[in-house]
């Protein structure tokens, strides 16, 4: 009968951790890009000008952009 630790290591040997690591940044990520977004819904700046300044932080794409912020405004309803 094996022990209960020799079970855990078995299941931790074959974890990606750096998927997992990357899995997690990409959220914090997220959530950064939505505060960017809230923050920036009280200055004067149009919709392209909010949009160009994430983009270039974050070099990602506007249609990532718009996909993270979509999930944001969805929770809201």
């Amino acid at each position: 009968m094996k022990s209960k630790t020799s079970t855990m290591n078995l299941k931790s040997k074959y974890a990606d951790y750096d998927r997992i690591n990357e899995q997690i940044d990409t959220s914090i990520r997220n959530v950064e890009i939505r505060a960017f977004w809230e923050g920036l819904r009280y200055s004067d700046l149009k919709f392209k000008e909010k949009m160009e300044i994430i983009t270039s932080d974050y070099f990602i794409s506007q249609k990532t952009v718009e996909a993270i912020i979509k999930i944001k405004l969805l929770d809201r309803f």
